[in-house]
C-alpha cells in the first residue's frame, strides 16, 4: 500500500470515528451520578422496597455507603475521562495509523503522558491543539480596522488562555487522583463504610444538605509510602501481636490501613469534566478541521468561549495569503 494512499485512508477514518465516538458520554453519567446524590431520599425508598423494611439502617447506608459509592465511582470516571483525553492528545496526531494505535492501546501507556506534558513549553502546549502560530492569527486579522484587528486578537489569545488553563487542570486531576482509579478498579479495596458505625448526627445533616464526602481506600502500603500518601491506621493497632510486631507487618505489606481522600465534591468532578469535554471538542474539531481543508489556503480553529457553563465555543477561521505555507499534520507532530 502506497503511503499516501495510506494517509487518504486515515484522514478518512479518523473522521469516521468521530463521528461515532461520543466525547460527552462521560461527562452524561457525571450528571447522573449527581442527580443520584440529590434525589438519595428517594433511592433511600427504592432500597427499603427491595430490600425489606429492617434489613438496613437505610439512613446510615444511603448517606454513607451509597453516598461514598456515588462519590468514588465520580471520581474515578473523571480520572478514567483524563486517559481518553490523553491518549488522544497522542494518537490523534497518527498521519498514518490512527485506529491501529487508538483502539488498540493499553490504558497503562497513557501514564506518563501527563508528566512529559507539564515539560512543553507554551509553543507546543499550542501545537497539542493543532493551533497556528500567532503571526499566521495576526495576519489573518490584517483586514480589520486596527482597533478592530487588536480586539480579535485580545478575544482570540483569551480563549488559549483558556484552554491551556483548562489542560493544565486535566493533568494536575490526572496525576494527583490516578491512583484513586487504579483503587477504584480493584474493588476489594473500597472502603465504602469509612470509619465504620453510624455517621454522627451532625455529618448525617452535612451530607443531606451537600453532595460531598470523604472517600476511603483500603491500604497494605510502606511504611514510607504510607506517611506520603497521609494513611491512617485501623483501630485494631491496639492488638498485642499487632503491636509488637508492627515494622515487620508494615515490611512485609500485610497491615491494613485506609487511605483517604479528603473533600470529594460532586461539582467540582462535573467542573472537571466539563473541562475535559472541551478539551476534547476543540482538539478533534481542529483535527478534523485540517484535514478537511487541506489544499484550500485556510485554518479553521475552535477555541471554549467564556461560557464554560454552557462549554460553547468560538471558531475562527483564517485564510493564508500566497506567502504563507498550508499547514498539514506533519508541522504538528511531537513525541508523548
Amino acid at each position: 500500500m502506497k503511503i499516501e494512499e495510506r494517509r487518504i485512508a486515515n484522514d478518512h477514518q479518523i473522521r469516521l470515528y468521530f463521528t461515532y465516538y461520543d466525547r460527552f458520554w462521560r461527562l452524561h453519567k457525571l450528571f447522573t451520578l449527581r442527580e443520584a446524590l440529590r434525589e438519595r431520599e428517594r433511592l433511600k425508598a427504592v432500597l427499603r422496597d427491595s430490600y425489606g423494611e429492617d434489613y438496613f439502617d437505610y439512613e446510615t447506608v444511603i448517606y454513607k455507603n451509597v453516598t461514598n459509592g456515588i462519590l468514588a465511582d465520580a471520581l474515578s470516571e473523571v480520572v478514567m475521562y483524563c486517559e481518553d483525553y490523553l491518549g488522544l492528545l497522542k494518537f490523534i496526531r497518527e498521519k498514518l495509523y490512527f485506529v491501529k494505535n487508538t483502539v488498540s492501546y493499553s490504558a497503562g501507556s497513557v501514564v506518563n503522558i501527563a508528566s512529559r506534558l507539564r515539560s512543553l513549553s507554551r509553543e507546543q502546549t499550542e501545537r497539542l491543539f493543532f493551533l497556528p502560530s500567532m503571526a499566521v492569527v495576526e495576519a489573518g486579522f490584517n483586514h480589520q480596522d486596527s482597533d478592530t484587528a487588536y480586539s480579535s486578537i485580545q478575544q482570540y489569545s483569551q480563549g488559549v488562555e483558556r484552554l491551556i488553563s483548562k489542560h493544565q487542570s486535566a493533568v494536575r486531576f490526572y496525576e494527583q487522583y490516578r491512583d484513586a482509579h487504579s483503587q477504584y478498579k480493584h474493588g476489594l479495596k473500597l472502603c465504602l463504610n469509612g470509619m465504620g458505625g453510624k455517621l454522627s448526627e451532625k455529618e448525617l445533616q452535612r451530607r443531606k444538605s451537600e453532595t460531598s464526602g470523604s472517600v476511603f481506600m483500603l491500604q497494605n502500603r510502606t511504611t514510607m509510602d504510607a506517611a506520603d500518601k497521609g494513611s491512617l491506621m485501623l483501630p485494631d493497632i491496639s492488638v498485642e501481636s499487632i503491636r509488637k510486631n508492627f515494622r515487620t507487618l508494615f515490611d512485609e505489606r500485610n497491615l491494613l490501613h485506609l487511605e483517604a481522600l479528603y473533600s470529594v465534591d460532586i461539582d467540582e468532578l462535573v467542573t472537571i469534566g466539563k473541562g475535559i469535554c472541551q478539551l476534547l471538542n476543540t482538539l478533534v474539531g481542529n483535527r478534523v478541521a485540517l484535514i478537511e481543508n487541506e489544499g484550500k489556503g485556510r485554518i479553521e480553529v475552535v477555541l471554549p468561549s467564556s461560557n464554560a457553563d454552557r462549554m460553547t465555543s468560538m471558531q475562527y477561521v483564517f485564510s493564508l495569503s500566497p506567502d504563507q505555507v498550508a499547514l498539514d499534520i506533519d508541522q504538528y507532530q511531537m513525541k508523548l
